[in-house]
């Protein structure tokens, strides 16, 4: 819808390029609390009574451990509930917590365990930072920049390379990226990549010097 493309170029400004080479731990929770994020996947509803899996499911799934991290139906649905409250305020647009549509019940995801305060929005950050520091995140993270900068089935060796350096730098990703470009698997894989059609758009301007403006 209208409200949600726009919201997405917001996103894309203050979320993914103000994070892009910073932590992926502050990435993951400007992700969580993003509006565009919270309307797309539906958590800007999600509520006590009646949590909302959707983004629960992805945030495991696609942006963090991966569907083969080692959780389960029931983490989901715990994610989901720890996550519920985390909405939008109506008369700014911007992030909110409320705290009465909150699940305060006690919870377990993954081994790791919900504290027993009561700074519930606190508990849900704390998980987002554990959950971005997990091997299996650290994994996943590593294999999809192998996956986008090398090949679409990224040496194995590469990948537990780039983990290591991922989990060794809490998470940066610039250290990342530099263990990459000088790995012998990517110098190798020169000139086997193609540019996807916008990429190549913004290429050629730059590699002129073209003054657009």
């Amino acid at each position: 819808d209208t409200v949600g493309s726009w919201l997405k170029v917001v996103e894309d400004r203050e979320v993914i390029r103000r994070h892009a080479l910073g932590s992926f731990s502050d990435l993951l929770l400007a992700s969580a609390s993003s509006p565009a994020m919270l309307l797309y996947l539906d958590n800007a509803s999600s509520r006590a009574a009646a949590p909302n899996e959707n983004y629960g499911r992805e945030l495991l799934e696609l942006h963090t451990v991966g569907v083969a991290g080692g959780y389960t139906e029931a983490d989901v649905k715990a994610t989901a509930r720890l996550l519920t409250g985390w909405t939008i305020d109506p008369a700014t647009g911007l992030f909110r917590f409320d705290d009465r549509i909150h699940d305060k019940g006690a919870l377990t995801i993954m081994g790791w365990v919900r504290p027993g305060d009561t700074a519930y929005l606190e508990h849900g950050r704390q998980f987002l930072r554990w959950l971005a520091r997990h091997p299996s995140t650290a994994r996943h993270v590593a294999t999809k920049i192998a996956r986008r900068f090398v090949g679409d089935q990224p040496d194995a060796g590469l990948v537990s390379d780039l983990a290591a350096v991922y989990s060794a730098n809490d998470t940066a990703v610039a250290p990342v990226l530099r263990a990459l470009v000088a790995h012998p698997v990517f110098l190798a894989s020169a000139r086997t990549r193609y540019r996807r059609p916008l990429h190549q758009l913004v290429a050629v301007p730059r590699s002129l010097d073209a003054d657009l403006r």
